[in-house]
């Protein structure tokens, strides 16, 4: 990792290939007033922006500089080319495991407080999983069983309104009820064709740990709008 040593742009662009959202901290600082930052020359607006760009990126994956003394020196040890007081391969894996463990917890916490805001909320249903309902539109249809074949357009959303999946601007999905997650699989065998339900999934009934890819977070709840368009009974 010798462009780490070397380079404070190399060293940015390398934490942000890791990629990993987490909740935003804020970055502690002193009691000193702040001053009007005079930038005189390209030189010296380069140089804010990358202290800007540095800054901005720790906010939003998580990191606070507790200690200003170690920070500027683990800074100042890759700009002149020091030994450093951490195995030069661990850098990496240090930052993408406390970006990951932090995303985590915000993703659990997520979850408490969407699930904790539905109780004793006003038309919410609440299935023996833990699975909860909201129902929008009531239809007048057959309800699938699990081995029917459906056909929804399913808007989905992550706890704090972030629109991950939205078939209307698509197709609707064709599948087999048992086919979907856990969670959506036994609320859509409640619902009549032609209804709309809005259906809260724990992350256990989801993706769990796993998460999906680069799509849908470790231990994050799901929220979902589900239209029942078509039942087609299995001939089994």
């Amino acid at each position: 990792m010798e462009n780490m040593k070397t380079s404070i742009i190399t060293f940015a662009a390398l934490l942000i290939t890791i990629n990993i959202s987490a909740q935003q901290q804020p970055v502690k600082s002193t009691d000193v007033p702040q001053t009007v930052v005079k930038l005189s020359s390209p030189a010296d607006t380069l140089q804010y922006t990358l202290g800007a760009f540095i800054g901005q990126w720790m906010v939003k994956n998580g990191f606070a500089i507790n200690d200003p003394v170690l920070f500027k020196r683990g800074m100042d040890d890759v700009l002149q080319n020091k030994p450093l007081a951490v195995n030069d391969t661990t850098i990496v894996p240090r930052i993408a495991a406390h970006q990951l463990t932090t995303r985590n917890e915000r993703s659990r916490q997520m979850e408490e407080q969407l699930f904790a805001a539905l109780k004793g909320k006003s038309g919410i249903g609440v299935l023996p999983n833990g699975v909860h309902y909201l129902v929008l539109e009531e239809g007048n249809g057959i309800r699938p069983t699990a081995k029917d074949s459906i056909v929804i357009n399913a808007v989905g959303v992550f706890p704090d309104g972030t629109v991950f999946e939205d078939t209307r601007k698509k197709k609707p999905i064709k599948n087999i009820t048992s086919g979907l997650i856990p969670g959506l699989n036994t609320a859509i065998q409640l619902m009549p064709e032609g209804s709309v339900w809005r259906i809260f999934v724990p992350s256990a009934l989801a993706y769990g740990p796993a998460g999906l890819s680069n799509l849908i977070p470790p231990y994050t709840a799901l929220v979902f709008d589900i239209t029942l368009v078509e039942v087609k009974v299995s001939k089994e």
